[in-house]
């Protein structure tokens, strides 16, 4: 049986509140604000920074992640930046990555180029 619950984390913002990040998380800083404006490599290490902190509180290791779905901005100014997020991506999940699926879509704020949702399975 799969149980699913939600992980906090004592240094996420409140602000984080409103893009639920106990199941997605993005570029958000522990400042409340945005990292990386027109930069995919800072936000994506920090959507994966913020994923692995709910990841942590839940009790889950990177090993324990069976899937992420990647949402990119439809804003993006160049098509390279799928690729300089998959090369992060890469750095996180050297071996063995989890199931993706990613798609390009509007994003909650203009300034926002990812968003990463995690299913992690804790065994028990």
């Amino acid at each position: 049986m799969i149980s699913s619950h939600a992980a906090h984390t004592p240094t996420h913002p409140a602000r984080w509140e409103e893009h639920d990040l106990h199941r997605r998380a993005s570029g958000w800083g522990s400042d409340g604000n945005i990292l990386g404006i027109d930069d995919i490599e800072t936000q994506t290490r920090q959507t994966l920074s913020n994923v692995g902190a709910v990841r942590t509180g839940g009790g889950a290791t990177w090993d324990d992640v069976l899937k992420c779905n990647v949402y990119l901005n439809v804003y993006l100014k160049d098509m390279q930046d799928f690729q300089k997020m998959n090369n992060i991506f890469a750095e996180v999940f050297p071996e063995n990555p989890p199931a993706r699926t990613t798609v390009q879509t509007p994003m909650a704020e203009e300034t926002m180029f990812v968003e990463i949702e995690a299913v992690a399975y804790i065994g028990g």
